[in-house]
């Protein structure tokens, strides 16, 4: 549930931040709707029940965290790789 918020916050920054074109545009209208469904659910009874699960047992969330913070760090990596494929594409078509 954690790894849903932070995934479509971190999309979210990422295509906020690349230039105007049908890539960027694309990735903007999923992170647009991943945010949504993020923020849906937490409002949802299932948000309730894993911070009913963390407060009782605090290492499973502790690694559970630490599983989404390594998931992150790749998906920022290749978010990354492609804001750099992109660049290099324009380079070479201008």
């Amino acid at each position: 549930m954690v790894f849903l918020l932070r995934a479509a916050f971190w999309i979210g920054v990422v295509a906020f931040f690349m230039p105007g074109n049908e890539a960027a545009d694309s990735l903007t209208g999923g992170a647009r709707r991943a945010a949504v469904q993020a923020a849906s659910l937490t409002q949802s009874d299932a948000y309730a029940q894993v911070a009913s699960i963390c407060a009782g047992d605090p290492k499973l969330c502790m690694a559970g965290l630490d599983a989404v913070d390594g998931a992150q760090d790749l998906a920022v990596a290749g978010l990354d790789a492609l804001a750099s494929a992109i660049d290099a594409e324009q380079a070479t078509t201008h």
